[in-house]
């Protein structure tokens, strides 16, 4: 019925895509994407006092720099887990954009992959980027929306394109994908491909389409764009 007034986030300058996420014990999560020193990854900010004041961890900063990143999304677990879907490509220069005269702008080719990272520790250190989406480096898959299960299961929908060629990278039509991990993140499912008889998405309508959810009964929910 009625909110407080937005505050800014302290350390959101130049930064897009936010997310947020609460873990059981109140800890809030808030991320965003930035780019610094050649490298493109989330950034998360935390916070134990509802938000009055935060904390950043730049834990996910990639070894490698002039990496392509975008569009990442948070989920707690009930013990507290944090978990960390984004979009990842190792080289930013493959990747090649198109832009709407009145909207966004999409990527019509390049190394594009979604990948997912836990953090135990309040964000302070994460595993390993886990490779949620099929084809790396060249999976043609973007922004995966995560969640987490009661019984711990972590889902990931995701968008995913269909590589045309794989010298140029082209992509073309794609779906929504769902695919679940019952260790942590460390392996997943085979994807499976979801709304497929509402027809594929086209590739002029890239970005943050999809959302998933779990229920307290263990099923789940998806939503997606088609064209």
């Amino acid at each position: 019925r009625s909110y407080t007034p937005a505050v800014a986030l302290p350390f959101s300058g130049g930064g897009w895509d936010p997310s947020l996420a609460v873990a059981p014990d109140g800890t809030l999560y808030a991320a965003l994407m930035k780019t610094a020193g050649h490298r493109t990854y989330p950034r998360i900010e935390v916070s134990h006092n509802y938000g009055a004041t935060f904390t950043i961890e730049r834990s996910l900063r990639p070894a490698r720099p002039h990496n392509w990143g975008d569009a990442e999304y948070l989920a707690v677990s009930r013990n507290g887990t944090l978990y960390v879907a984004w979009g990842y490509g190792p080289s930013n220069s493959e990747v090649k954009w198109r832009c709407s005269s009145n909207g966004s702008c999409w990527a019509y080719r390049g190394d594009v992959n979604v990948v997912v990272q836990r953090s135990t520790d309040e964000a302070k250190t994460f595993t390993r980027r886990s490779v949620v989406s099929t084809g790396y480096p060249d999976g043609g898959a973007d922004e995966g929306d995560v969640t987490v299960a009661p019984d711990g299961a972590v889902d990931v929908l995701y968008q995913g394109y269909h590589v045309v060629n794989r010298k140029t990278l082209r992509l073309a039509r794609g779906h929504e994908y769902f695919t679940t991990s019952a260790d942590g993140g460390k392996k997943w499912s085979a994807p499976v491909k979801g709304g497929a008889a509402a027809g594929p998405m086209t590739i002029n309508e890239w970005w943050n389409d999809g959302s998933v959810g779990d229920d307290f009964g263990g099923g789940g929910e998806a939503t997606g764009d088609s064209r």
